[in-house]
Formats: C-alpha cells, sequence, structure tokens
C-alpha cells in the first residue's frame, strides 16, 4: 500500500490502538512495547557517579581548548611585537 492509499483510509484512531514502532524499511515497521522501551532505557542509563566524571571531564577538556585557542594567538601577537620593536630599534 502507497502513502497515497494510506491517506485516503485515514481516520481517528483510538489511544489503546496506538502503538509504537520502529521503521525498518519502505513499508515495514516493527511494533515496540511499552515494556521493551522501559528496559533500554534502564539498559541505557548512567550512574549518577559515572554522568557527573564524565561532565567534569568534558568541563576540563573545555577549558583546556578554550585556553589554547585564546594563548597560541596571543603569544604569537606578543612574539611578532617584541621581534618587530627589537627589529625597529636596530635601524
Amino acid at each position: 500500500m502507497d502513502e497515497v492509499a494510506i491517506f485516503a483510509l485515514l481516520e481517528e484512531v483510538p489511544n489503546e490502538d496506538i502503538v509504537k514502532g520502529y521503521k525498518v524499511d519502505t513499508n515495514t515497521f516493527i511494533e515496540v512495547t511499552k515494556e521493551e522501551l522501559e528496559n533500554v532505557a534502564l539498559e541505557s542509563t548512567v550512574g549518577d557517579e559515572e554522568a557527573n566524571d564524565l561532565r567534569q571531564s568534558v568541563d576540563e577538556l573545555a577549558e583546556r581548548l578554550r585556553k589554547a585557542t585564546l594563548e597560541a594567538p596571543l603569544r604569537s601577537l606578543l612574539a611578532a611585537f617584541v621581534l618587530g620593536v627589537w627589529f625597529a630599534r636596530r635601524r
């Protein structure tokens, strides 16, 4: 059945008939039950301590990147300035 035919047959569906699913192919879907979704959610959760460690690591890395992106250009600019002053005084 193509999409045009599906839209032609549309009618209101009661809440108890609505299901969640995963699209496998153009016209192929796999139904996912509420229990399956809950199990996946439980398996994929990370403990609070692990989540805090991960956040701290990401924050530390972000801070190091911020410093590197700010300090490197400033060092280059300072070196060019000092070199320019030194060169100008030699004349």
